[in-house]
């Protein structure tokens, strides 16, 4: 068994707001997304691209820099961006949304 201490600090989160990596995240996880590297997943709806997405926005705060999820709808924009604010505030990362809809002057997505 792991210890505590050996989890990537990026697990500990996700497992914090109540998932674990399984299947495809594992995969993206053992090609590098959360030592930095770039990772193409191709995979069908249900598979769990979000949480992947989701460890690469934690990794990219977690070296410091800010992170940007795009989508191709403003209603999902609009859920991805409900389920961060929700799940990720609490530990003091600022989540904002761009939209056409949602008029914004692009200083926090800077």
């Amino acid at each position: 068994m792991i210890s505590t201490d050996q989890v990537h600090p990026i697990i500990k989160m996700v497992e914090e707001v109540g998932f674990s990596p399984r299947g495809i995240q594992r995969k993206a996880i053992e090609y590098g997304l959360l030592d930095g590297k770039s990772v193409l997943v191709c995979a069908p709806t249900g598979a769990g691209k979000t949480l992947i997405g989701e460890m690469a926005l934690l990794r990219a705060i977690e070296a410091g820099r800010r992170g940007l999820y795009l989508v191709p709808l403003r209603a999902l924009a609009n859920q991805v961006y409900s389920i961060l604010k929700e799940r990720y505030e609490r530990q003091r990362i600022t989540v904002g949304i761009s939209t056409s809809d949602y008029y914004s002057t692009g200083e926090l997505l800077s």
